[in-house]
């Protein structure tokens, strides 16, 4: 999260209530992709597929 100084602390307890109890999950918000599927990435952050699309920059095995 993008936030400054105090309210950055505020915002974090205040959303940790709702997480723990399962009323906001906000680890399911988003969706993880391989560099190799950026493009669709991309694609279902347009259609609302998801509210963050999170590319994993991996090296090549």
């Amino acid at each position: 999260m993008v936030e400054a100084g105090r309210i950055h602390d505020v915002l974090m307890f205040t959303l940790a209530d709702p997480y723990v109890t399962g009323k906001f999950p906000f680890d399911k918000l988003g969706n993880f992709y391989d560099l190799k599927a950026i493009n669709e990435a991309v694609a279902d952050d347009e259609r609302g597929v998801t509210v963050k699309s999170i590319v994993r920059m991996t090296p090549e095995a």
